[in-house]
């Protein structure tokens, strides 16, 4: 039987790794709040490349031991220099190398890189989205954000580094906030916003993959709830529970002697909302079971609508925002 680790309990887990191998600056950053695909971010330093490798391989072998399914790795850029410059203690060969281990493990990898290193230029940053592209896995981009303490910001000026703004909102690696002399913040917002215009795409690819059942990949739980939200905000917004809920009692098929009203309603709500009926037939189940839908039977209908708000809640409330 495969054991279940709370979020907290694997925050814990990798700390304790690192603390193992004596990483540095070991810190455990919480992104509910702004992300739903993580809950928490472990970032930590290490004093040499051999350090490096150690803690990347000790980590993931407690994190298998304890059953993760993904992990994500910084692999920061594509360019060698880039690392070098910014003192990362890591090889490009090395990075594709752990990402093969972990694939090799059975844990799946995402790769997360940094715009706007010291000395980044256009052609750096085309290298680093090449490199990303040729590991296969799914990876993410962000803006380089200099908070005080870290070296990047007190070493700005020796890096090449121009800090532009001190208003801490704009530090949520979404924005540039600095720029180099070969690279102004406009061009990496500007990559930086054609790489999320194609995410968008490659979700909306991987929500149809799950429910045409093509797409298996380390996203599909996510997928799954955000075609949930997406389904719930279609009927929500249409009433069409209300408008299908009412099945002829001719029309509910009979098993073990017994009317099956949900099959009809997950048929003409597929229809209306244009999704597979047995997608459809499996979250409504859900709701069936959570008692947010119910049926009722007058004499010649089975009729389904909403629980009462006093005594349910939307399937809107407990689901993650919508994309």
């Amino acid at each position: 039987m495969t054991r279940q680790l709370t979020t907290l309990a694997k925050k814990k887990l990798v700390v304790a790794a690192l603390e193992d191998i004596k990483a540095r600056d070991i810190l455990a950053i919480d992104v509910r709040k702004i992300t739903s695909m993580f809950d928490w971010i472990v970032v930590a330093s290490a004093d040499s490349a051999r350090q490096t490798k150690a803690l990347a391989r000790h980590v993931r072998d407690k994190l298998k031991e304890a059953g993760c399914a993904m992990i994500c790795f910084g692999l920061e850029s594509g360019n060698q220099k880039i690392l070098d410059l910014a003192n990362k203690h890591a090889t490009v060969e090395r990075a594709r190398r752990a990402v093969e281990l972990s694939k090799a493990a059975g844990i799946a990898p995402f790769g997360s890189f940094i715009l706007g290193l010291p000395g980044e230029t256009r052609e750096t940053m085309e290298e680093t989205v090449s490199f990303a592209q040729s590991l296969g896995i799914p990876h993410g981009f962000h803006l380089l954000s200099p908070f005080p303490g870290t070296r990047v910001r007190e070493k700005a000026a020796e890096y090449g580094i121009k800090i532009l703004t001190d208003d801490w909102s704009l530090y949520d690696a979404d924005h540039a906030v600095t720029e180099t002399e070969a690279l102004k913040a406009s061009e990496v917002e500007a990559l930086a916003k054609n790489f999320f215009g194609n995410l968008g795409a490659e979700i909306e690819r991987m929500k149809k993959g799950t429910l045409t059942g093509t797409y298996t990949g380390p996203y599909r739980e996510e997928m799954e709830k955000r075609i949930e939200v997406d389904f719930a905000w279609k009927l929500l917004s249409g009433d069409l529970i209300e408008e299908e809920g009412a099945i002829p009692e001719a029309e509910a098929p009979l098993r073990d002697d017994r009317p099956q009203p949900l099959e009809p309603l997950g048929r003409r709500i597929a229809s209306a909302v244009a999704m597979p009926q047995e997608f459809v037939e499996k979250i409504l189940r859900k709701w069936v079971a959570k008692e947010l839908i119910v049926c009722r039977k007058d004499l010649t209908f089975h009729r389904w609508s909403w629980r009462e708000p006093s005594t349910a809640r939307s399937p809107l409330q407990k689901a993650p925002p919508r994309p």
